[in-house]
């Protein structure tokens, strides 16, 4: 009975492939906008807890593999109970044909079929019940996923905004770019963790910008990185 309500779960590597992201990304997010680890702003972005997520999400596949098992559980006892009755009431109503004798054949067959129909009905209802609760497990689990899958978008988004604030202030106690000039590398930095076709398409934009000031680097990724997420994230 469980067939077919399973929750296809989504490892968070292919979930993070499917918006352009490698799983990198979240071992140290600030890369994505060019400010990693081996910056001064990378102290500024926290790792993401992917041992948390997979626990997680873990364990959503654990519940629901329980619940659906305790209610296919429930629908075969009470089909076997259902058989059993059905059972017992054709035994006693062919004991008593056979003591009434041959002319009340065609009265206990008709409460045979009775019997029978009414056993159908009820399996009916059984059936119709399981369904609606394996619906619900199926709901119940796809909300909590939905919300898992969701913590991990706001992280993303959070690493957007961190990265939008230090655009316009140098945590180490000057100017953000200072007076920088945009090298080659720096554009390299930015695009690192992008998808191929994300890469192409910044890398068009920014290579024109080589030996401006940095700010306008930014001021570049920055809507860039808008667009992109208004697409991909949360579209």
């Amino acid at each position: 009975m469980a067939n077919g309500y399973t929750t296809d779960f989504t490892s968070i590597q292919d979930l993070l492939a499917s918006q352009g992201y490698d799983i990198s990304v979240l071992q140290d997010p600030g890369s994505l906008y060019g400010f990693g680890k081996a910056t001064p702003y990378g102290k500024f972005f926290r790792p993401f807890d992917v041992s948390g997520y997979e626990k997680a999400q873990a364990s959503l596949r654990q519940l629901e593999e329980n619940l659906l098992t305790n209610v296919s559980q429930q629908f075969s006892q009470a089909t076997t109970g259902l058989q059993s009755q059905l059972g017992t009431a054709s035994s006693k109503i062919f004991g008593e044909a056979g003591r009434a004798g041959f002319g009340a054949s065609g009265a206990m067959e008709r409460r045979r079929e009775s019997a029978y129909e009414t056993g159908i009905e009820r399996f009916e209802e059984s059936a119709r019940k399981t369904r609606a609760s394996l619906t619900g497990v199926q709901e119940q689990i796809g909300t909590k996923l939905g919300q898992l899958e969701g913590s991990l978008f706001d992280y993303l988004g959070g690493v957007s905004q961190t990265a939008l604030q230090i655009e316009s202030m140098d945590p180490t106690g000057g100017p953000a770019t200072g007076g920088k000039m945009i090298t080659q590398q720096d554009i390299d930095n930015f695009t690192r963790n992008m998808s191929q076709e994300q890469r192409e398409a910044f890398a068009n934009m920014a290579n024109p910008l080589i030996g401006q000031p940095y700010q306008i680097l930014i001021d570049t990724y920055k809507g860039f990185m808008s667009n992109q997420q208004g697409g991909e994230i949360y579209g």
